[in-house]
């Protein structure tokens, strides 16, 4: 409580104070884990529902492993612990640790979606032995966004080659995305109506912003609508 008959130089020195005190506090935040997505081209989950039933393990097998494979890329760069006291010391190098590899095949409006979900625990095996947090807590994951989703797309595009369910892939330069050779647009938008509904909550959020949107605004709808 504050006493109300300090002098303003008093109150001034005992805010400051408090002020102080309350910048050297250490509160301890943590992270239980991780969770990121690692999401296909439209082609491929179109190509992969209009296959034979008869050839959907062989589908799902294929997203798997390259979701895997791209995790442990990623992996293979962020985990890592840090030693001493509240992990004040150096960093020591990951040798091993968990997930969770969750393959799904529809979007929330049913269109076919091929995505994994992948979830990792705050925790790495070091090359001591013993267990610890990640070293660079969430911000390894953050910065290595991009390059676990290319990792995956690549390995995508290689095993399903190799295993036949494609005969090849292409660039779309207008959409600067790989899809499956010979994929037919109409039939993509066709099984896009999860798509078609966030744009339209999009421009409808907009409403008179319309072209004068900016595209950090857009992003924004965007992220909403879904």
């Amino acid at each position: 409580l504050i006493d109300p008959s300090l002098s303003d130089v008093d109150l001034g020195t005992w805010i400051w104070a408090q002020v102080e005190a309350e910048s050297r506090r250490k509160v301890v935040k943590e992270n239980a884990g991780y969770e990121f997505t690692l999401t296909c081209p439209k082609s491929f989950s179109v190509a992969a529902l209009l296959d034979d039933s008869d050839r959907r393990e062989d589908w799902l097998n294929t997203m798997r492993d390259a979701v895997t494979a791209a995790t442990d890329e990623l992996m293979g760069r962020v985990a890592h612990g840090r030693t001493g006291h509240n992990g004040e010391g150096p960093a020591i190098r990951g040798d091993g640790y968990a997930a969770t590899v969750s393959i799904e095949s529809h979007s929330r409006e049913l269109d076919p979606h091929l995505h994994g979900h992948v979830m990792i625990p705050n925790r790495v095996l070091c090359a001591d032995g013993k267990e610890r947090g990640m070293g660079s807590g969430g911000s390894d994951f953050i910065n290595h966004a991009w390059l676990v989703q290319a990792e995956f797309e690549r390995r995508l595009r290689r095993l399903s080659v190799e295993r036949g369910l494609v005969s090849g892939w292409e660039m779309d330069l207008a959409n600067q995305q790989w899809e499956v050779a010979g994929a037919d647009r109409d039939t993509m938008e066709f099984f896009s109506q999860g798509h078609a509904l966030v744009q339209a909550a999009v421009v409808d959020a907009l409403g008179d912003e319309g072209g004068r949107a900016t595209k950090a605004r857009m992003r924004q709808l965007d992220s909403r609508a879904k």
